[in-house]
Formats: structure tokens, sequence, C-alpha cells
């Protein structure tokens, strides 16, 4: 047992032995909280909990994980700047609870309800802090009807909102995105060489296309930049199975990684839903691989990043309300140019939860208790908990 300790902390690094924080309390002075959070098809009207007492989640009738059609009116919109759902209040709470300064969001749904949602996202924040205090910006559409968000404080991060840029091919010319981390001459890169290898080997797409737009869910979303004046972010949700895809995205995500770090003066942090379990993924982080490009990248990157939470031990899904335990989010930093204090998942609130089985006791008739529970903490908060780590940036 003692040997299997040893070759997991050797594997994840820093990571593993990083100091628990306890999200109740504020993060110590000159330390930024930062986070990551899927929340599960993110819109203003869907899911909701169907009222026939199935405990079943309904989406929208024009549901955003579907289609890009605008799913709420502006009627919708300017009634939930003053009475929000309530997926959004029980959001806002814990995003103002854990003392998050900094949240990337997945799954923000790329119809127009994903823009009203966030607007009454941010105004629940504003309201229960009592001052102007977050902001938010989204990104272009992704493949996959989705956008990432992010959530900021300003009188942390400043009133500037960050600049974000899809990553949806490898292709660097002219791509914002490439000028945002600092890389150039990406074609003749060793990374990009094995990178391409790893593609070849593994793959069913055409290099160097990230993102198949259109293709039903599960199926392959663009990465994107989140670029604030100190320090630039790579966030993504990766593909759900191997079939997917994640093979090509994880060796992807590695090489950006290398090269950024070597040449952009800002640091890069890595993190969002990387489905370690839900794909099966660990290896690829964590296992040494017998192809040597693939091996290149994976150890490249190891020397230069570690997770934040243990890939073997923390839960980020919503166990034991859904499913069983699986590790799918993380943080990953550059430890020579970014200190951390501490990191943790955040789980749902105790009250929260009791109000849900509660709620899900009298709604199911058809369905068993824990299957209801599930549905019903999905409709009200996600099936993700959120994951941050107290980061050693200075507010700008």
């Amino acid at each position: 047992l003692a040997a299997v300790r040893q070759e997991r902390a050797a594997a994840e690094g820093a990571g593993a032995e990083r100091r628990s924080a306890d999200a109740s309390s504020p993060p110590a002075t000159g330390r930024l909280r930062l986070a990551s959070w899927n929340l599960k098809k993110f819109t203003l009207r869907g899911p909701t909990v169907d009222g026939a007492a199935r405990g079943r989640p309904r989406r929208a009738v024009a549901s955003a994980a579907a289609t890009d059609s605008d799913d709420t009116s502006d009627a919708d919109a300017q009634a939930a700047l003053t009475e929000p759902p309530v997926r959004v209040r029980n959001i806002a709470a814990t995003i103002v609870g854990s003392h998050l300064d900094c949240a990337v969001l997945q799954e923000v749904m790329s119809s127009q309800g994903g823009q009203h949602v966030m607007e009454a996202l941010v105004a629940e924040l504003n309201r229960l802090t009592a001052a102007e205090r977050y902001a938010f910006a989204l990104s272009p559409p992704t493949g996959n009807y989705e956008r990432y968000g992010v959530l900021w404080r300003i009188d942390r991060l400043g009133d500037a909102a960050p600049e974000l840029a899809l990553v949806e091919s490898l292709e660097p010319a002219g791509a914002r995105w490439a000028q945002l981390l600092g890389v150039s001459q990406l074609e003749a890169a060793d990374e990009m060489r094995d990178c391409r290898a790893v593609w070849r080997e593994h793959g069913e797409r055409e290099w160097p296309q990230l993102v198949v737009s259109g293709r039903a869910d599960p199926g392959p979303r663009a990465f994107c930049v989140v670029s604030f004046a100190e320090v630039n972010l790579l966030t993504f949700h990766l593909a759900t199975s191997k079939k997917g895809g994640i093979k090509q995205e994880v060796v992807a995500l590695q090489a950006l990684a290398k090269m950024a770090a070597a040449s952009s003066p800002k640091p890069l942090i890595l993190l969002g839903d990387a489905n370690v379990d839900e794909a099966g993924a660990r290896g690829l982080w964590l296992r040494r691989s017998d192809f040597a490009p693939q091996e290149r990248l994976r150890s490249g990157f190891t020397q230069l990043y570690s997770p934040m939470l243990s890939m073997f031990s923390a839960v980020t899904s919503l166990f034991p309300v859904t499913g069983k335990p699986m590790h799918n989010d993380n943080i990953w930093l550059p430890a020579q140019r970014v200190a951390c204090a501490a990191a943790a998942v955040v789980p749902i609130s105790s009250a929260l939860l009791e109000d849900i089985r509660g709620a899900a006791m009298e709604l199911s008739l058809e369905q068993s208790v824990a299957r209801a529970t599930s549905n019903m903490a999905f409709s009200q908060w996600s099936d993700h908990c959120p994951v941050f780590a107290d980061i050693g940036l200075e507010p700008s």
C-alpha cells in the first residue's frame, strides 16, 4: 500500500500533497481563489423538474443542448434579474459562500438563454454581496452548442473584461489564441510534430481540426483561452469517451501548455472538465506511454505542471447523490510560476441537499428516491462540484 501511495504521488507531482482548504473560509491575504465549475446545460429555462411527480429533469422545448435557437424572451430575461430561478440562486449562494474570486464555467448554453442566465447570475451575486462586485464574459459558441463563461470579482481582478478566444484548430496562422498564449511557428515546433503523430496513431479526425461543428453530444468541443492582465487560463470540456477523441484532446492540451510555458510572459493555468473517470482517461495524464511521441508530451507536461487535486482521491461528481464517485474536474498549475496554498472540491451545502432530498421524496412516484434526488440536484444545482485553488497572484 505504501508503494502504491508513493507511485501515485510521483505521478501527480506536487498536487498529490496539496493542502486541503475549507471552502467556507476566504483565501489568505494575497491569494486569489480560482475555480472551475461545469454547470450542466446552464441556461435560463432548463432544466426544470417535471410537475408530473416523476422527479425527472424536463428540458425546455427549444433546448439549447440540441439547438442554437433563442430559448428565452426578453421578458423572461428581465424577470430573472429580479426573481432569478432557484438554480441561479443556489449557484450564486455557492459562489459567494465559497469566496470564489474567479470562476471559469463549462456548459453555458450557446442559445440566448445562456446569455440571459449569466446576466441573472451576476445580478444575484451582486445582490447577495450588496455591491456591484461581479462581472462576466462569454466565449463564442463551440462546436457543441456550448459556450465557456468566466465570472470574476472586479475588486480583485479589475473591471476590464478578459479576452476569450476559442482554440478550434491547431493551425496558428493569424489565430488570436496563439497570440494570447505568446506562441508562434507552431508548425515547426517539436510539440506539434509529436501531437500530429499521436493524432495519426489514434485519431479518426483530420489534423489539425479540433472541433467537429454540430456533432451530437458527446462530441469534441473547442478549448478556450481566457486572458487576464496577469495570467492566462486555458479551459476545456473534453470528450466523454475514448471514442470521442479524448486522446487527441489531451495531447493537444499538453502540447499547448508546454509551448506557452516556454514562450509566454504570462503564466498559463489549465482548468476544466477533463472527464478523467468518465472517459477512463487518467492514464493519459499520469501513466507512461509506450508510444514515444505521446510519452514526450505527457512527461514534458508533468515536469512543468501539477494537478492541484488528486486524480485518485478527489471526488468532483455529486456523489453519493449522483451515481458513483468520479474525478473529472481539476486545475493544473505551472509549479515554477504560480504558487498554490491550498485546493479543494466545494461540496453541495447540507441545507440545499436536505431540501432537494425532501422535494425528491414528494415528487418521486415512479422512480426511486435516489434517482429523483439525482435529477433534482441536476435541475437545482449541477451534477459536478466546483473545484478551486488558492493561487499566489496579486490582484491587479
